[in-house]
């Protein structure tokens, strides 16, 4: 019995002597084989890795040449970066660089992580080893490695500059990375492909010089950020039908979105595209992509449907805006460097908007001057479109939009264009009242389709004058008569001969002050002006030969007011009150000139006067006989 319990015993200490040593023994690393992935010159490849500890990380990558007497040189491939599943590059020693790289991650945060990789020179075959793994109790435990290759395919039709948006709906329940890969024929095509975020985290890949491929990968987007993901795909060059491939399945087009052709024709010039957000869920994203080369016109500004400036992320190839509120957007359209003309092409993820709400039909004859008025009230946010159509190439008009606080914007259109189009911001928060359009005939005559947002009706009190010349520094004076002050007063000069420079010189108000006015291209505005007359200075700046011009005025025009009562052109104290007005000892008599108060001149014959007045004396005869008879009573009465 002792002896069995003896060997027990002996069994026992045994055991835990060989626990002890297993447990302070180091164990060798288990049999791993990396996974081998290939990279071809100037491309790209990606490896996907699942992290699910944050223990530390060990990412090992390195070429696969096993045949180590090659006389074949080694292919010179880089580690372009290790990111997290946030999108984050691992900086550290060993992340970048020329491989063999062993990059550490301490604390890594769980997720699907991404190492990207480029081939410079490839000699060989281009294969990588890439492997990643951490420690437990000495144990080498390796992650799955792999390449994504569960993708959906669908084809598109891209002409040259064609820009199409695609979204997908991704929650954030969904962990995986998103990645959309395309491909196509042509090796003279260039294509390029972005991935947007909801909240508008970019990622892009543009083809370059005989690339058939463009690959982009954004991590872990359920975590990033719920909503509409979008991908935008522009061909840079060439007409060649697409194959995107990703790994959420197929993608739909963005209804939507809107591609426009347009072209900048001077350097200082600016395009403005009116743009009506209604799917909030989608950001605002927008691109460009000039057609000629040495042109550069970029974005330059974008106001809110409140007419704010707002800041557009930019992304290279564009800008967006993350949850764009609701309503009618702005973007100006600037030339950078232009050779000529810059034609480009334009597109939004939502429409632009081309209000044809209300439409005039309107003759206009060669340097004509038309004014309309609306009234916009203070809760009216959106802004006011004005869009002129004509079908003569020979005419050139100018819309002008002036605000009831005088904030001005000016559209002309040039050479053979038969269309011009003038927006601005939301009338209702800059000033409540009455806005004037102006449309000018700058050459030539016709019919005039004017559209607007806002019904436009002619003002009635409008003058033109045509003046056949001025002399070089001469000054001519135009008054102007201010009655109901309920628009701005509105200043026009065109000149009619090419080479002449004919400007507004000073403006004076009726108490003589001089008065600054509000420019814009062919003329200029003051707000709320006093009654009364205005005296308005023309100059001949720059004059060859003759210079004849047109002056108009939102208000009527008057020769009262120059300080000379002249009756030869019927010029009085009724019709002209401004050059004969009568003193405080006047009044204006029955003949519109100015009589004493207590005498009137006298005119005519006695008899004259008396048939006049006979009706008067008549009744004074009468109250006289009333007033005697009065007494008479009561005299006899004592």
């Amino acid at each position: 019995m002792s002896s069995i319990y003896s060997n027990k015993h002996n069994l026992f200490c045994l055991t835990v002597v060989l626990f002890i040593l297993l447990s302070i023994t180091p164990i060798s690393a288990e049999i791993y084989t990396p996974v081998v992935g290939q990279v071809s010159e100037g491309d790209t490849s990606i490896f996907l890795i699942d992290i699910t500890k944050e223990d530390a990380l060990t990412i090992t990558v390195s070429l696969n040449n096993l045949d180590l007497v090659s006389t074949t040189p080694d292919d010179e491939i880089t580690l372009l970066g290790i990111y997290d599943p946030l999108g984050k590059k691992m900086t550290d020693e060993g992340c970048t660089g020329e491989i063999l790289q062993t990059c550490k991650v301490y604390n890594p945060t769980p997720g699907t992580w991404l190492v990207e990789v480029e081939g410079d020179r490839i000699y060989g075959d281009g294969k990588v080893n890439v492997q990643a793994s951490y420690l437990v109790n000495n144990y080498q435990i390796y992650y799955n490695v792999y390449e994504s290759d569960d993708y959906t395919a669908e084809k598109y039709t891209m002409t040259q500059y064609s820009m199409l948006f695609l979204k997908k709906y991704i929650s954030t329940s969904d962990r995986d990375h998103f990645a959309a890969i395309s491909e196509w024929d042509d090796y003279v095509a260039k294509n390029e492909i972005t991935i947007i975020s909801p909240n508008i985290k970019t990622q892009t890949d543009t083809s370059i010089e005989d690339e058939t491929n463009t690959q982009t990968y954004y991590l872990t987007p359920g975590s990033e950020a719920e909503g509409n993901w979008l991908v935008l795909l522009r061909a840079l060059k060439g007409s060649e039908p697409i194959t995107i491939y990703t790994n959420y399945g197929y993608l739909d087009a963005v209804d939507t979105q809107q591609l426009i052709s347009d072209e900048i024709k001077k350097a200082d010039e600016a395009k403005e595209y009116p743009i009506l957000v209604t799917d909030t869920s989608t950001p605002l994203v927008l691109s460009l992509l000039e057609k000629q080369s040495g042109d550069t016109v970029i974005i330059s500004k974008v106001f809110n449907p409140l007419g704010t400036e707002v800041p557009c992320n930019d992304f290279g190839a564009g800008c967006a805006i993350q949850d764009p509120e609701e309503g009618i957007w702005l973007v100006d359209i600037s030339a950078q460097s232009i050779t000529g003309s810059a034609p480009f092409n334009f597109a939004s993820t939502h429409h632009t908007y081309e209000p044809k709400d209300y439409t005039i039909s309107q003759p206009i004859g060669a340097n004509d001057i038309i004014f309309y008025e609306s009234y916009i009230k203070t809760q009216d946010k959106e802004h006011m479109v004005t869009i002129a159509d004509w079908d003569d190439s020979k005419t050139n008009v100018e819309i002008a939009i002036i605000s009831a606080n005088v904030k001005t914007k000016t559209a002309q259109s040039s050479g053979d264009e038969k269309n011009v189009r003038l927006y601005s911001l939301s009338p209702g928060n800059v000033a409540e009242g009455k806005w004037i359009v102006q449309l000018a005939s700058l050459e030539g005559e016709g019919t005039v389709n004017i559209s607007s947002n806002y019904d436009l009706t002619r003002i009635d009190s409008q003058e033109l004058r045509s003046i056949e010349n001025i002399a070089q520094d001469e000054n001519q004076k135009f008054l102007v008569d201010v009655e109901i002050t309920d628009i701005p007063l509105v200043i026009s000069l065109l000149e009619r001969q090419s080479g002449d420079d004919i400007v507004i010189s000073t403006i004076v108000n009726p108490d003589g002050k001089q008065i600054p006015c509000t420019a814009f291209a062919t003329g200029c505005a003051i707000q709320d002006p006093k009654p009364g007359i205005w005296k308005v200075n023309v100059k001949g700046k720059s004059i060859t030969g003759t210079a004849p011009y047109v002056f108009a005025s939102t208000y009527p025009l008057t020769d009262c007011g120059n300080g000379v009562c002249e009756a030869d052109i019927g010029e009085n104290c009724r019709t002209c009150a401004s050059d004969c007005a009568c003193n405080q000892f006047e009044k204006c008599g029955m003949d519109d000139v100015c009589v004493s108060i207590t005498k009137e001149v006298e005119k005519g014959t006695i008899t004259d006067k008396l048939r006049e007045n006979m009706f008067n004396i008549l009744i004074i005869l009468i109250v006289i006989a009333g007033i005697g008879y009065k007494v008479y009573k009561d005299k006899y009465a004592f």
